[in-house]
């Protein structure tokens, strides 16, 4: 009777403590990203992330991001539809085009990680990165970016950030 009491005790202690362990994994995880809530919002606010490894949380990352990408391109394509002067329709294109670019390189990323090829995981996990950044680049000259698209810009480039954090985790790389 004893050992029956002590294996269930195991088994219960087990179970109950497999969420911290997860919840552990983001929170060491996102420690080390370069905006901590926004990898916290990139990972926790998908269910998977808490029985995920960190392969799964390279897949809800990767995932979170590219959904935000394409919100982010759809608030370009409005922008471009409502733009009244040239030099605005070519820099609303040209930003089409690195967001575009940024969902491209996502879309490969996911290949790259369920092919294990963790190399190019970080190339691609930083072209999506970069992406958006060139688009904020072209409003370097008046007229402003609108605030709106600089502030989906910024947390786009945080969650590619998560991508590239949790692929450098996975390939060995030292982050920088």
């Amino acid at each position: 009777m004893a050992y029956i009491h002590n294996v269930l005790v195991v088994i219960f202690v087990a179970f109950a403590l497999s969420p911290n362990v997860t919840a552990d994994l983001v929170s060491n995880l996102c420690a080390e990203a370069n905006h901590p809530p926004k990898c916290l919002e990139a990972l926790k606010s998908d269910p998977r992330s808490k029985s995920a490894s960190l392969e799964g949380l390279a897949f809800i990352a990767i995932d979170a991001a590219d959904k935000y990408a394409k919100t982010v391109r759809g608030l370009v394509q409005s922008l471009l539809k409502s733009a009244k002067t040239a030099q605005l329709k070519s820099r609303y294109s040209s930003c089409l085009e690195n967001y575009e670019d940024s969902i491209d390189s996502l879309d490969r990323c996911t290949e790259f990680l369920k092919a294990k090829d963790y190399g190019s995981l970080d190339s691609y996990a930083s072209a999506a990165l970069d992406f958006p950044g060139t688009c904020d680049d072209d409003f370097a000259d008046p007229p402003a970016e609108p605030g709106q698209l600089k502030a989906a810009s910024a947390k786009l480039q945080d969650f590619c950030d998560v991508v590239l954090l949790v692929s450098s985790k996975l390939s060995g790389r030292k982050v920088q």
